[in-house]
């Protein structure tokens, strides 16, 4: 899917933000990729990059901790936490945190081609 078709797809059940976020760069992406020795998903890039552009329910967390932010934890930083403190699988990488302990997220097993779990 292109970005811009998944954008006009968004922006007809999601309202702008008060202010726009930054959407994360490529260096962001390849450090995020190296932690998790996965590449990932196109179609996950874009909509994770178009989550600054729109107010979203529930915690997208971020690519990277830089820059300006949805005040959301970053990825890294989530699942670290859920791995030290919980039995979480080492191959998920959450995303999105419905926001009662649940989570959206990918298997690094399965790189590009993954699911959301």
């Amino acid at each position: 899917m292109t970005k811009e078709k998944m954008r006009l797809i968004l922006a007809r059940c999601l309202t702008k933000p008060a202010f726009e976020y930054d959407a994360p760069t490529g260096e962001d992406w390849s450090a995020l990729e190296a932690f998790f020795g996965a590449e990932l998903p196109h179609d996950f890039k874009i909509f994770i990059e178009l989550m600054s552009e729109f107010d979203f329910p529930g915690d997208i967390y971020n690519a990277s901790a830089k820059g300006r932010t949805n005040g959301n934890g970053d990825i890294i930083l989530v699942y670290t936490s859920e791995i030290a403190f919980c039995d979480w699988q080492k191959e998920l990488i959450p995303f999105y945190g419905v926001g009662n302990g649940d989570y959206f997220a990918l298997n690094s097993t399965e790189g590009k081609n993954s699911a959301v779990y």
